[in-house]
């Protein structure tokens, strides 16, 4: 949380610096985008379960920056 938060206040040149979690499960990877979102942090999964509509938006979403800088992934996005 200490690096969110100073992503947060820092950024990068007045931009949100992106983050891409790795995680084992899609529970996982659902809870922590719940818990995350619930403190002020917006973020996103994807995984397997996904289809491939929901998973470009999730790419899209972080790719922009601005919607979502945080993504958790499950190995679909190895």
């Amino acid at each position: 949380m200490d690096l969110f938060h100073a992503q947060r206040e820092n950024g990068s040149h007045g931009k949100q610096v992106l983050t891409l979690i790795f995680v084992e499960t899609k529970k996982g990877a659902d809870s922590l985008e719940y818990w995350l979102c619930s403190n002020g942090f917006p973020a996103t999964t994807i995984y397997g379960d996904r289809s491939q509509q929901e998973r470009e938006h999730a790419l899209s979403s972080i790719k922009n920056g601005c919607q979502t800088p945080i993504l958790m992934a499950t190995d679909v996005a190895a």
